[in-house]
């Protein structure tokens, strides 16, 4: 799916004058992972809020993206979380 592209700051991405259109799975990926409940007002369950998890279980933190990946109709094709933080997340839309 295509859709506004936003930049790391999360303001829309401009492209020679005009916003920027493109596929956005990751883009989607990332804002599910960042976003707290309630953050989305169509979709008020979806959200992993990740700040909630700094000294949290890993194994809370799988389930929680399985569940939310699954709401948004993504299937997870691979999912690490590393000691350090780091998340390697790859989805495919259903």
């Amino acid at each position: 799916m295509k859709d506004f592209i936003l930049n790391d700051d999360n303001t829309l991405k401009v492209t020679k004058g005009d916003f920027t259109v493109e596929d956005s799975l990751n883009q989607e990926e990332k804002l599910i992972l960042i976003a707290n409940k309630g953050d989305f007002r169509e979709f008020p369950d979806l959200g992993v809020g990740l700040g909630s998890f700094v000294d949290g279980e890993l194994g809370d933190l799988y389930k929680v993206i399985i569940e939310n990946m699954e709401l948004d109709e993504k299937e997870i094709r691979a999912l690490d979380i590393y000691e350090n933080g780091q998340i390697n997340l790859k989805t495919e839309r259903k």
